[in-house]
């Protein structure tokens, strides 16, 4: 298996035409950057967990759910229409919990995959 982020890093070198510190010098394919490589970095990083905008978690496909208290876990969220609320499927439960949406990135939010600690740190709740 591939380290993901030696390959980040390898494909930024190449991306920025840095060759000298590329953990690749000995490894590269040619001796000019390869333009896919600024390609391949641009698919690597938008697969990279982000916080979603909010008409996208109430689709009901499943979703990172992180609170403000520090619970997280996958989830499906679906909109409950009139009631301000979202219901929402949290996987290893059967009973459905709910949250309200004027909440959402103030007490809860969602992202595309589960972030590592660094990633949920960099990104500010909404006040």
């Amino acid at each position: 298996m591939r380290d993901r982020e030696k390959v980040i890093k390898g494909l930024e070198h190449c991306a920025n035409d840095k060759c000298n510190d590329c953990p690749y010098i000995y490894d590269c394919w040619t001796t000019e950057c390869n333009p896919a490589a600024r390609d391949a970095l641009a698919l690597l990083k938008a697969q990279e967990p982000r916080v979603m905008e909010f008409d996208d978690v109430v689709g009901g496909d499943e979703c990172w759910l992180e609170a403000v208290n520090g619970a997280c876990g996958y989830a499906d969220c679906y909109a409950c229409t009139g009631t301000g609320e979202v219901q929402v499927f949290r996987c290893k439960y059967d009973n459905p919990q709910y949250i309200m949406a004027k909440d959402y990135l103030k007490t809860w939010r969602c992202w595309t995959s589960r972030p590592t600690d660094e990633q949920r740190e960099a990104v500010s709740w909404e006040q």
